[in-house]
């Protein structure tokens, strides 16, 4: 894939939690590559961030719904290839590189509220079990609890 920035970030969702070092306030999951980062909201508000041994983790309750949003502050347009729990956030199956994502121009961010059913409508994103996961439910509970960004700078992508 020639042309393409990415950067994977994982967090685990989940309602138990035990970190060590709180994120501060401002801070976002920030690529180490380039000037993209998300953040996981509830109700407009960034949900908290810890991290531990080198991973990032956020910290939610059972059955709340939160939203991604993905940032880009750089002078071009990129595309955005997200999963969450290893499916695809716009169809709601096995996540892969290759699937499209969401267009965001420069300087500005997208929010993705769940997996996309149709235009008009998405599955909302909730904290739950993995028992009680939608991954759980439809493909596995392989990756319950990962959130993935692919960033593509270069959104004219080889095969598409």
């Amino acid at each position: 894939m020639s042309g393409i920035h990415r950067f994977f970030m994982m967090m685990v969702a989940a309602a138990g939690l035990f970190c060590t070092r709180p994120a501060h306030a401002a801070e976002l999951l920030q690529s180490k590559q380039g000037p993209y980062s998300f953040e996981v909201l509830n109700n407009g508000q960034r949900v908290s961030t810890f991290y531990h041994k080198g991973q990032s983790y956020v910290l939610g309750q059972n059955g709340q719904r939160y939203t991604i949003r993905v940032h880009n502050n750089s002078s071009r347009r990129v595309e955005a290839v997200v999963s969450v729990d290893g499916l695809d956030v716009l169809d709601g199956k096995k996540a892969n590189f290759g699937k499209r994502g969401y267009l965001i121009s420069a300087w500005s961010y997208v929010d993705i509220d769940g997996w996309r059913t149709s235009d008009a409508t998405v599955s909302a994103f909730r904290f739950s079990s993995v028992a009680n996961s939608y991954a759980a439910r439809t493909s596995g509970d392989r990756n319950v609890g990962v959130i993935g960004v692919a960033i593509f700078q270069n959104t004219k992508r080889q095969g598409q």
